[in-house]
């Protein structure tokens, strides 16, 4: 679990404006492009390993599933996998993914971003537990729960981030728009 949790600290800090301004300063041949695309790749090879060490792990079951638990799951992931393709959707896949240079975007708020600040968190958050409840083991509800902490730290230091970047805009769309589930959180 110490694995995941470096991985969830790497995952902010590098994305955080101050570090990736202090790299693309000290590396001056580095565009934000190629920092964005390595940083992608790092973080998707990052996500292979720890999903694979996380299947060969040995762990105790925390309940005996049934069918219905496996049909929840099962829903709770695929609904998670469409709301996270539909809110990457209302983005610039390709500066996201470092194939064009970022640029400065304007502030999006339609689509899913109408209902909740953090589509992909919260289709993400719906795959997660998708998971513990199709593989009830301990190390899937670890893992849970340190994402859960991840969220909620890497939500604040992302809103400080679009707070500088679109200020007032955001101030007025965070007190109207819950970040994860719609009218609750």
């Amino acid at each position: 679990m110490l694995s995941w949790s470096l991985y969830f600290f790497l995952h902010s800090w590098l994305a955080s404006l101050k570090i990736k301004k202090g790299i693309l300063t000290k590396f001056s041949s580095i565009s934000s492009r190629v920092y964005r695309a390595g940083y992608n790749i790092i973080s998707f090879a990052g996500l292979i390993l720890l999903f694979w060490f996380q299947i060969k792990a040995h762990s105790l079951k925390f309940f005996d599933h049934s069918v219905i638990a496996e049909i929840t799951g099962t829903l709770l992931m695929l609904a998670g996998i469409v709301i996270m393709v539909t809110a990457g959707l209302n983005y610039d896949l390709k500066s996201f993914f470092g194939f064009s240079e970022e640029k400065a975007d304007s502030f999006k708020k339609n689509k899913l971003n109408h209902f909740v600040r953090h589509p992909l968190y919260s289709g993400t958050t719906m795959v997660f537990l998708g998971i513990c409840i199709i593989w009830p083991y301990y190390k899937n509800i670890y893992l849970f729960i340190i994402y859960i902490i991840y969220l909620a730290i890497g939500i604040y230091l992302e809103e400080k981030k679009l707070v500088q970047i679109y200020g007032r805009e955001y101030l007025e769309y965070q007190a109207k728009v819950k970040k994860i589930i719609p009218g609750i959180w």
